[in-house]
């Protein structure tokens, strides 16, 4: 059940998201200290994700060892959808299980990272950690390119495009695309796949 209360003050949602646990509390006092003027919509989304008292906690000692700007990138890689309600389920409320946090951060910087501001998708890449990939390239840059070959890559191009304008959209931003044929070099040999030019406008 959500905690939240939108017209309470930030000391009064503290105490209702720490029930008492002292370190759900400290942690949400680094997260104050580190967030400043986000820590409303980190509240928010620690609301969406229902980590109160003890999990809140694991969240910061456990799974981050109380390092605080690692718990704001897995709640901002929450809010990108690529990390799941699943893997937070796993992580921390069945302690332990699924998927290690570390090597989700790693997965998301890796794809930010891809070929500069080429953007090569496969049939396997998640068009969720894709389209964070896009939002993030377009709100900088204005403009991307992806690259897919084969009918499966093509299908998460398109799927993660279409999540990224959901991105970009409360920015003002909307997202045009221009498709087109083009030529890959794939392990020394040329293959012909598909780019997609991204760009955003307001």
């Amino acid at each position: 059940m959500a905690r939240l209360n939108i017209f309470g003050t930030f000391a009064d949602n503290f105490i209702s998201f720490a029930g008492g646990n002292p370190g759900a509390l400290n942690t949400l006092f680094e997260l104050q200290k580190e967030a400043k003027d986000r820590t409303a919509l980190f509240l928010l989304t620690l609301d969406r994700m229902e980590l109160y008292e003890s999990h809140l906690y694991m969240l910061w000692n456990d799974c981050c060892n109380r390092d605080i700007k690692k718990v704001i990138k897995i709640l901002e890689l929450y809010e990108r959808e690529i990390i799941t309600q699943q893997d937070i389920d796993e992580r921390i409320k069945n302690v332990g299980y699924g998927r290690n946090f570390d090597d989700l951060i790693k997965e998301s910087e890796e794809i930010k990272k891809m070929n500069n501001e080429i953007l090569k998708v496969s049939s396997k890449s998640n068009p969720n950690a894709v389209a964070g990939a896009i939002a993030g390239l377009i709100t900088e840059d204005k403009k991307t390119e992806l690259q897919a070959i084969g009918a499966g890559a093509i299908n998460q191009t398109v799927k993660a495009i279409a999540i990224a304008r959901g991105f970009v959209a409360p920015l003002g931003i909307d997202l045009i695309t221009i498709p087109a044929f083009a030529t890959v070099v794939v392990e020394d040999q040329d293959r012909t796949g598909m780019k997609f030019i991204v760009k955003g406008i307001k």
